[in-house]
């Protein structure tokens, strides 16, 4: 793969098909500069060798409404839908209103995913160290064929598995499928406090190091801590 070069430096370390990178140098370069971008773009492209694919093939009905690109701000829509929320066998219908003005991370999961259900302890650890500035929100979209049942069913396994020693998920979701198609699991989708589309990884980029990072990048970019 051939070098993009910017402010001297090479990204050629960056191992993702040369088009991605295009795409993403063109969502991010006016807004970030040097070390930072060079950052970022290797961030948003690592690792894609951990996910699992879902057991079915495409879901029904997912195509109607265009998939975002790194850099688009997200529709009005994200924020004031109603999703369903699941809490213990408890359902409730929110929008995610409160979360913004903070990095949020969505967290797409599976009951069948064991990467998915090894890593959350430690994903859920991590954002609470930064409750102020961060929101971590676990996605199980219609997508992995789960449903309330299939949760519940699996209830105490997938508690046993959590920090907080519960099951807390927007489940049954159609909707951020289709803002963020994903056919394999984990995967996170970071969103910036200004509401835009800043990344999406696997699990190896979700690291405290790497969220301290982006908390620098954004605070320096944006103004915001």
């Amino acid at each position: 793969m051939q070098k993009f070069l910017r402010n001297g430096l090479a990204l050629s370390n960056c191992k993702a098909p040369l088009i991605s990178i295009i795409t993403a140098y063109w969502h991010l370069a006016l807004g970030v500069s040097g070390k930072h971008f060079l950052y970022t773009l290797c961030f948003m492209l690592f690792g894609y060798a951990q996910a699992q694919s879902p057991n079915s093939g495409a879901a029904n009905g997912l195509t109607d409404i265009k998939p975002l690109f790194v850099g688009e701000q997200l529709p009005d829509e994200f924020w004031t839908k109603e999703y369903l929320f699941y809490t213990n066998g408890d359902t409730i219908r929110k929008n995610l209103s409160e979360y913004k003005g903070k990095l949020l991370v969505l967290d797409f999961w599976a009951t069948w995913c064991a990467i998915c259900l090894a890593q959350m302890k430690d994903k859920e650890i991590l954002f609470a160290k930064y409750p102020n500035e961060t929101a971590f929100l676990m996605i199980n979209s219609v997508r992995t064929n789960d449903t309330y049942s299939t949760i519940a069913k699996n209830q105490d396994k997938i508690a046993a598995l959590s920090a907080e020693g519960q099951v807390k998920s927007i489940i049954e979701d159609p909707y951020m499928q289709r803002l963020f198609p994903t056919g394999s699991y984990p995967r996170y989708v970071w969103i910036g406090p200004r509401g835009n589309l800043i990344a999406v990884t696997t699990a190896l980029s979700v690291t405290e190091g790497h969220l301290k990072d982006m908390l620098n990048l954004l605070n320096q970019s944006y103004g915001t801590k």
